[in-house]
């Protein structure tokens, strides 16, 4: 968000600085961002990218047409898996809803809720921290439940300490 901000105000220094922040950085970042993040880099590497405050005419425009949204309901295996303290869980959905992701324990009690909010359709990931949940989770098996209309999945992961 930072990148297309500074671009969008002609700021393509600033711009490319985080994009080589996040890149060193090794952050996580979405395959829609990274392949629209890539071609941009490509347009700064060729000069074929000229904004400026002044310009106009100038526009990177990026239609909503060209970017490829999941074609299905999906939650992915939390990785790592065993984990301690944080591990990741994404998702895909095909079509904007009403999305919860809440993590329990063997015995079903909810420990946690990741995510409770209407989403847009997308590629999406969710930290979660053994450690700050509850004053820290002992070590165990747990379970992670997508609900986004009716789709409906669930998937197990194990805490280790």
């Amino acid at each position: 968000q930072k990148i297309f901000a500074n671009l969008g105000i002609g700021d393509l220094n600033t711009a490319r600085t985080i994009y080589d922040n996040i890149k060193t950085r090794a952050y996580s970042i979405d395959s829609i961002s990274i392949s629209v993040i890539g071609e941009i880099v490509s347009m700064f590497r060729d000069n074929n990218l000229n904004l400026s405050n002044n310009s106009t005419s100038d526009k990177l425009i990026i239609e909503k047409d060209d970017i490829e949204f999941p074609s299905k309901f999906m939650l992915h295996q939390n990785h790592p898996n065993p984990f301690n303290p944080i591990t990741k869980i994404s998702y895909t959905i095909p079509e904007p809803n009403f999305v919860t992701l809440k993590i329990f324990d063997v015995l079903g009690r909810e420990i946690a809720t990741l995510v409770a909010e209407y989403q847009d359709a997308g590629y999406k990931t969710v930290e979660f921290s053994g450690v700050s949940t509850n004053g820290g989770l002992p070590s165990g098996v747990y379970f992670y439940k997508l609900v986004a209309g009716s789709f409906v999945s669930v998937k197990k992961m194990l805490l280790a300490k």
